[in-house]
């Protein structure tokens, strides 16, 4: 299994790149529903749906947009984003629409201001590399 340190992802929201992201991550889930019939020895399983929770850390800027609409649409109620883009390098890249689940900004004394946000995936997904 090849190990590969990544030094430039970016995070795109609505088609606008968010600046000085310091972190990110994403994790894939897939959900099952156990269809054993009663009494049945042979357990059998059903894929139902995958999910990818994404977040990812970046140093505030209040006037960045992509930051801003995270902010103001968990803000206004409407946590949907048409588009969120998690690259893992310059080409290779997770796309779809999510929900917003979390908005965190941390102040902080003699250093960068800090804003969490954390989305889960709506809908189908893409993964897409040259």
């Amino acid at each position: 299994m090849a190990r590969k340190e990544y030094t430039a992802g970016k995070i795109k929201i609505e088609s606008d790149d968010m600046s000085d992201v310091t972190s990110m991550s994403i994790t894939m889930n897939g959900q099952d529903w156990d269809i054993t019939a009663i009494g049945d020895a042979n357990p059998s399983v059903e894929e139902v749906t995958e999910t990818f929770e994404i977040s990812f850390t970046a140093n505030y800027n209040p006037t960045d947009s992509a930051q801003a609409a995270c902010r103001n649409k968990f803000i206004g109620g409407s946590r949907s984003l048409t588009s969120l883009a998690y690259y893992e390098d310059a080409s290779a890249y997770l796309s779809g629409s999510a929900l917003l689940t979390s908005v965190a900004l941390s102040k902080s004394v003699g250093g960068f201001d800090q804003l969490t946000v954390s989305a889960t995936s709506r809908g189908t997904w893409s993964y897409t590399s040259s």
